[in-house]
């Protein structure tokens, strides 16, 4: 097992693997093109970034990770927020156009941005968000127990969708205001 934290970096060039790591405090873990991490956590302000692939992924508590044109996570949980004294910070993963994220699930304090990238088999949970970008693309999306493009009330499991973006095969379970 590897920590990274306290402004250290690690990279994973082409070719290289990384497997039960942890990313925190300042850290930082960069996954080149043709790069693999395996089973990492991204925890209280630690950043990862994937131009390579990421596999079982535990984005949490202020984490945060970027998914770069030809990068790919799959496996992905995203939740949990940093107690800063700016206020909470949530977990995030933000993907860039020619970026995937596959199988990802978004809890509370959570967020999905699909910055141009694409996302498939998608699972928004209580209190999690996804964003849809323009030209970006959502596929199997499913919205568990809280609002879909809601205009009232306090969403609880949230979609906001841009002009230009797509989501389709969206299911809403126990959702309402649709």
């Amino acid at each position: 097992d590897t920590t990274v934290n306290f402004g250290g970096t690690a990279t994973i060039s082409s070719g290289g693997v990384a497997s039960a790591t942890t990313v925190s405090s300042g850290g930082v873990l960069m996954a080149e093109a043709g790069g693999i991490v395996s089973g990492t956590s991204a925890t209280q302000g630690g950043a990862v970034s994937i131009n390579g692939t990421a596999d079982t992924l535990f984005i949490l508590s202020g984490g945060q990770v970027s998914v770069a044109s030809g990068g790919v996570t799959s496996d992905t949980l995203i939740e949990g927020f940093q107690n800063t004294t700016k206020g909470p910070i949530g977990a995030f993963e933000i993907v860039s156009g020619g970026g995937l994220a596959e199988a990802t699930s978004v809890g509370n304090g959570g967020l999905l941005n699909l910055f141009g990238g694409s996302a498939s088999f998608v699972t928004i949970l209580s209190g999690g968000e996804m964003d849809v970008g323009a030209a970006a693309v959502a596929d199997f999306v499913v919205v568990s127990g809280g609002f879909f493009n809601s205009n009232g009330g306090e969403p609880n499991a949230f979609v906001n969708i841009s002009a230009g973006g797509t989501v389709s095969n969206l299911s809403a379970t126990g959702a309402t205001d649709i």
